[in-house]
């Protein structure tokens, strides 16, 4: 199983959100077929990602924070 996920920004009607999309693939499929327009692709979930201004974006607990949502966000979606 191969999981991947990447930032996509959304502008309509959304106002320029980030999102961060969980896609999940088998490890057997030829690579010239594992493109999302091949359903060798499939969305499993989206990411929770935490913000925050520039005057804490370099802070270690907020990096610290920011690594313990994403492991636990992927251990509960994989349950």
């Amino acid at each position: 199983i191969i999981l991947g996920s990447d930032k996509t920004t959304v502008s309509v009607a959304t106002g320029q959100n980030h999102y961060y999309p969980l896609y999940l693939s088998v490890g057997n499929v030829c690579n010239n077929v594992r493109h999302a327009h091949h359903n060798a692709v499939v969305l499993v979930s989206f990411l929770a990602i935490a913000k925050t201004t520039k005057k804490y974006a370099n802070d270690a607990r907020f990096r610290t924070f920011k690594k313990q949502l994403f492991h636990s966000s992927l251990s509960k979606i994989l349950e």
